[in-house]
């Protein structure tokens, strides 16, 4: 009897010892995985704010100043059709505050910067256009237009050698409280998410390659702050001279550079482990982590990309 008492207890520390390992072993790999999803997602989020930045203001040849045109688009609230396809704001930015700078996002998390991109593709067009899309028929160093996919072009701009069709780009960056395609939850917060709003062929953020109406799409997962501060070139050498905040920047066409900062954020809950640290990140702006938010890991990245349609070659 002494003998079986003293092995069910052996047992017994064996098992519990096993499953110690087993939960401490889960745990670990909960968090690592939390932290390579942080990882991935912050430099997803560079990666696709950096493609759009890097053609802002691209316009097949032409200048800003000599794009028109007025094509069928449908906006919402003060992002009108002629807000839109301002082609002459090829980048706008707008300062984080408690309730969103456009109207027309919504869901927007609160303080978070907004960042606004306008070019024309790369992809020549060709004969057959999508009745829906909006693209820009351009003469090198003469001027361009902007045509809905059934419009005609103008005249002046016929079909032949010199003139291209390219498709009509905007991208309104910012931030929503959740990833859920349709209206977020009262209160929620639990997967603060990148989104775009850009031209899609309906309301739904589906079909976003060509469209005419604008529709939000989500991003990346776990974004949970986005800061941005616009390199001026204040001398008219091509070169940034200081990073300013969106309401400090006087004249957009002087941007050169953008410098982006984010925080990505892991979705495992981790209620051993708090976060205090500060983060510091573009524009002068700090982030705290508050309440349940210290228990989740995460990740901050930064970066500057250069606007290689305006500035130095």
């Amino acid at each position: 009897m002494v003998e079986m008492l003293i092995g069910l207890l052996i047992g017994s520390l064996l098992l519990a010892g096993a499953v110690g390992f087993f939960v401490h072993t889960r745990h670990s790999y909960a968090v690592q995985n939390a932290l390579l999803e942080a990882q991935e997602n912050g430099r997803f989020a560079l990666e696709i704010l950096g493609l759009d930045l890097r053609m802002a203001d691209h316009w097949g040849g032409v200048e800003a100043a000599e794009v028109s045109g007025s094509p069928s688009v449908t906006g919402s609230g003060a992002c009108t059709a002629a807000w839109i396809l301002d082609a002459r704001t090829a980048l706008r930015g707008y300062d984080g505050n408690t309730s969103a700078p456009l109207d027309c996002l919504s869901n927007y998390l609160p303080a978070s910067d907004v960042l606004v991109v306008r070019y024309a593709g790369t992809d020549q067009l060709g004969v057959a256009k999508d009745a829906d899309g909006i693209y820009l028929r351009a003469a090198v160093g003469k001027r361009g237009v902007l045509l809905g996919g059934s419009d005609s072009p103008p005249a002046d701009l016929p079909d032949g050698d010199g003139t291209y069709d390219l498709p009509f780009r905007i991208s309104v960056f910012y931030l929503r409280t959740c990833s859920s395609p349709t209206a977020c939850a009262s209160g929620e917060t639990d997967r603060p998410t990148l989104w775009r709003q850009t031209l899609c062929k309906d309301a739904a953020g589906l079909n976003c390659l060509v469209g005419n109406r604008l529709s939000a799409e989500p991003l990346v997962e776990g974004i949970e702050q986005i800061q941005f501060a616009y390199g001026v070139d204040t001398d008219n050498d091509g070169s940034a001279n200081r990073f300013l905040a969106a309401a400090s920047v006087a004249d957009w066409a002087k941007v050169v550079a953008v410098q982006t900062a984010v925080i990505s954020r892991g979705g495992e809950y981790d209620g051993g482990f708090s976060d205090l640290v500060t983060y510091s990140l573009a524009g002068g702006v700090v982030f705290v982590p508050s309440g349940d938010a210290v228990h989740f890991h995460r990740r901050p990245y930064r970066t500057v990309t250069q606007l290689r349609n305006r500035g130095r070659g």
